[in-house]
């Protein structure tokens, strides 16, 4: 048999079986060896599994999400932010005040230099009632004396902010970031 007739033989088997008669030339999808064949594949339709709602409930809880993440991040980018910020104020307020120390050093320095000159013992021990010998002590009734100490530095703390205080900072920190 050549390979014609083997061709037509089997046509004719699955014709028989009950196969739909193809044109000729057209191309089988099964070779009719096996009956199970027979039939073509079929795809089972998708089911879908959530409904319309379900998934548009989905989708906005993946949003509402997805924006808490922003929110976060965006927060962990501006607390530095917020803290250098602070720390540069501190910063200022530390200079100032060291500014101030070191002139009132100088200060001091220059009335050491003075009081240890024989003009300025003199000067001194004059302040506190002394005389020299054969001076007579005259006394005015409203004078300044040349040079007193200064005033003791008290730093009184400052009382804790009270909370609406504390709010409109916070809200004060807020704006001023826009």
């Amino acid at each position: 048999m050549n390979r014609r007739d083997s061709e037509s033989e089997t046509q004719s088997k699955v014709n028989r079986l009950g196969a739909p008669q193809q044109a000729a030339g057209a191309q089988s999808d099964f070779d009719g060896d096996d009956p199970f064949e027979r039939r073509p594949i079929r795809r089972k339709k998708r089911r879908r599994i959530l409904g319309p709602w379900a998934r548009l409930t989905l989708l906005a809880a993946g949003c509402i999400v997805i924006v808490m993440a922003l929110v976060a991040l965006v927060g962990k980018i501006a607390r530095p932010h917020q803290e250098v910020t602070a720390l540069q104020a501190q910063l200022d307020t530390s200079r100032a005040q060291l500014a101030h120390q070191n002139a009132e050093n100088a200060d001091y320095s220059r009335r050491i230099a003075y009081v240890n000159t024989p003009e300025g013992v003199a000067t001194e021990a004059r302040q506190y009632g002394y005389v020299k010998p054969h001076e007579v002590p005259v006394v005015v009734a409203d004078s300044k004396p040349i040079w007193s100490p200064p005033a003791p530095l008290v730093q009184t703390p400052s009382p804790a902010p009270t909370f609406g205080q504390r709010v409109e900072r916070f809200l004060d920190g807020i704006w001023r970031r826009r």
